[in-house]
């Protein structure tokens, strides 16, 4: 039985930009799992992290919301 692969955001997102620090890599298990025929899986769920600058203009995004 072959194992499906879910694949994270980040590995996507290091997938399609040739510029990523992970490009490379994500490129190499990419054409693995594509050797191998295994299934892969993505998910619309999408986590937001938080960064410095969100923080810095958190009180502008409440007064624009309204919340």
């Amino acid at each position: 039985m072959t194992r499906g692969v879910l694949w994270d955001s980040s590995a996507i997102l290091a997938l399609l930009d040739a510029d990523d620090a992970d490009h490379a890599r994500a490129v190499e298990i990419a054409s693995q799992i594509a050797g191998d025929r295994r299934p892969s899986f993505i998910t619309n769920y999408i986590e937001a992290k938080p960064t410095r600058s969100w923080f810095a203009n958190s009180d502008a995004r409440w007064r624009v919301s309204g919340c």
